[in-house]
């Protein structure tokens, strides 16, 4: 039988070499680099584009907007006006009940008893 404790050394030795060539290879091309110019702060930021971003939110703020006025048109069903009472049911409009937006509908009674 061969023994094997011979070659261990030298197995690992040459790891060691490797690693150590491998080492100083990375370390003369970082020593090889050369500085042409200092670094210098951009005048002005190049992003975010603020009056760009501004006008596409806009633009975006505007058509969610109409989407939303054009949605909620669509989904109210029923009659709004005087008009589209009588066209729908071909007949005058003899009375409505007006809409009133106070707290207490009871006080223009009150100040309008004949209204």
């Amino acid at each position: 039988m061969r023994s094997t404790a011979g070659r261990l050394p030298i197995r690992i030795f040459s790891v060691q070499f490797i690693a150590l060539e491998s080492r100083q290879a990375a370390q003369n091309s970082i020593a090889q680099a050369q500085i042409n110019d200092n670094a210098e702060p951009p005048q002005s930021s190049s992003w975010p584009n603020r009056p760009l971003l501004f006008l596409l939110s806009l633009i975006a703020g505007f058509g969610v907007g109409i989407a939303v006025i054009v949605t909620q048109d669509m989904l109210v069903t029923g009659m709004r006006s005087i008009d589209e009472v009588e066209s729908e049911l071909g007949v005058p409009l003899i009375a409505a009940i007006p809409n009133i937006r106070q707290d207490h509908p009871a006080d223009i009674v009150v100040d309008k008893p004949t209204s």
